[in-house]
């Protein structure tokens, strides 16, 4: 490449480099990013979506959203929405314990129960389910968990405009830690 090219791509690299990170730090902080992350992820539920698509969705770079995981929680996206998702089956069964954890991890996006298993003991160090569920989720257990799922990404990831600074600083704190509860204070 010539020389001219060279620096003509290097400086249209800075610009888009540049737009976007003036877009992040312009328009929303890595918290306030993440918050709305996690709201998106978790208003879409079941269908799983992946970094790029809420990127897409929230009008940032992925490079951008990518850097706000890391700053916030200090590990990547996927990690961060899947500790969050395993968080949100924990709140939703404690909120309702009638409900199956069968019914509401598939509700939450997890296929296979077996895997969520392992996530849930591993990020909350006990067992989802205080009695084993034999069949699988029928229509009317998913109804319910649909629901209560719902109620509860409402109640805990609503959207970030609502919520003053030091809620989202809190519930940024929480988060982090899973050993804390995120029940929002009342």
């Amino acid at each position: 490449m010539a020389y001219e090219e060279v620096q003509d791509l290097a400086e249209a690299t800075d610009a888009c480099v540049a737009a976007s990170a003036s877009l992040f730090n312009a328009a929303l902080s890595a918290k306030a990013l993440v918050a709305a992350a996690e709201y998106h992820v978790a208003s879409a539920l079941p269908r799983r979506m992946t970094d790029t698509m809420v990127a897409a969705a929230l009008g940032v770079s992925p490079e951008a959203l990518r850097a706000a995981f890391a700053r916030v929680h200090g590990e990547s996206t996927y990690r961060s929405l899947l500790k969050m998702r395993v968080r949100l089956v924990d709140l939703t069964l404690r909120a309702d314990p009638d409900l199956g954890p069968r019914a509401v991890a598939q509700v939450c996006g997890f296929g296979y129960f077996g895997r969520f298993h392992q996530l849930y003991r591993r990020d909350t160090g006990r067992s989802p389910e205080m009695r084993m569920e034999r069949a699988g989720a029928d229509d009317a257990a998913l109804q319910r968990a649909r629901a209560a799922v719902a109620l509860t990404v409402e109640r805990v990831f609503r959207p970030a405009t609502e919520q003053s600074a030091v809620a989202l600083e809190a519930r940024a704190v929480e988060v982090a830690d899973p050993r804390r509860s995120l029940e929002p204070e009342s």
